[in-house]
């Protein structure tokens, strides 16, 4: 709980880099924990992902254009598939479903209006839209096909979340097969 608290005070911030500090990587940072990169121990958890996707969401392009929106977005289909999943084969009850799904709906709103028309943003709006329109209404037919799909073919334009540092790419996870696979 204090990682994500720590998280959401970060996604408070709204510069995608702090001006005049060599460490001051925040859109980096958020990416690395919505990303669940391999640097962090242990894996973060969903709740701490959620404010991640909403700090990147919030981020205006910064003044030297080195923030790439269209990386961040590519994550944040991520969650979303991963949201529609969970929310599909619910086990916990008292889960916040809707509020998650209103606040990476506002989260991907936002991200497409500073974006500047980014086309990669625009995809994963209009593609997570229906998705978490229907978790946040409540309704037992949410279906991530087509997200899951599209993700699965596609991979990010940007490589990296800061066009000049080759570095500031998240390193996802190996993944675990899943059980009976």
């Amino acid at each position: 709980m204090i990682r994500r608290e720590a998280v959401r005070a970060l996604a408070e911030v709204r510069e995608a880099r702090l001006a005049g500090s060599p460490n001051g990587h925040v859109a980096l940072a958020l990416a690395r924990v919505l990303g669940k990169d391999k640097l962090l121990t242990p894996e973060p958890r969903f709740d701490e992902q959620l404010e991640a996707a909403v700090g990147l969401g919030r981020l205006p392009l910064d003044a030297q254009k080195e923030y790439q929106p269209g990386y961040a977005a590519y994550l944040v289909a991520e969650l979303v598939k991963d949201l529609a999943n969970r929310y599909v084969g619910r086990k916990i009850v008292r889960e916040p479903w809707k509020v998650h799904a209103a606040r990476l709906r506002d989260a991907l709103k936002a991200m497409d209006t500073t974006s500047a028309g980014d086309p990669l943003v625009q995809t994963v709006q209009r593609m997570s839209e229906k998705i978490l329109e229907d978790v946040e209404k409540g309704s037992r037919l949410v279906n991530a096909k087509a997200l899951s799909d599209w993700l699965g073919n596609n991979q990010p334009t940007q490589k990296t979340i800061y066009k000049s540092e080759a570095g500031s790419s998240v390193t996802p996870r190996a993944k675990v097969p899943e059980k009976g696979t």
